[in-house]
């Protein structure tokens, strides 16, 4: 029997897997749209603020080509958990890898993400990279 969480895990699964896909094939509006502005990234004790679509853009666009640069590899979740925190908000934290396709990794790291329901739609509004 499902848990009463079920659909929103499944939703939220559909949602990163997509995000994923995203990052696999480079599609820059695709990641753009999963993401509220503003929103946040807290990464390696640093706040960055994306207070318009065009930071975000600049921001997401340069990992892209970070991507890029290290050669042929693929994203993969390896690992997904969410938290519920309330009807319009949820914390799902993912483990990151990054693979070649010897199946050597680039990156292995971990994410959590405050997502929040807007319009029936879910968005990332806080992205924190844990090290």
């Amino acid at each position: 029997m499902d848990s009463p969480d079920a659909p929103r895990e499944h939703a939220l699964r559909t949602f990163m897997d997509s995000y994923c896909e995203a990052w696999n094939r480079g599609d820059l509006d695709a990641i753009l749209d999963a993401y509220h502005v503003p929103s946040f990234t807290y990464k390696y004790g640093t706040l960055h603020a994306f207070m318009d679509a065009e930071s975000r853009r600049k921001y997401v666009a340069g990992f892209i080509e970070v991507n890029r640069q290290e050669g042929p590899a693929t994203w993969e979740i390896a690992s997904f958990a969410v938290i519920d925190l309330g009807r319009n908000s949820s914390l799902v934290t993912a483990r990151w890898a990054f693979r070649r396709p010897d199946g050597s990794v680039v990156w292995d790291f971990v994410d959590s993400y405050h997502l929040c329901r807007f319009d029936g739609r879910w968005k990332f509004l806080v992205r924190t990279l844990h090290d």
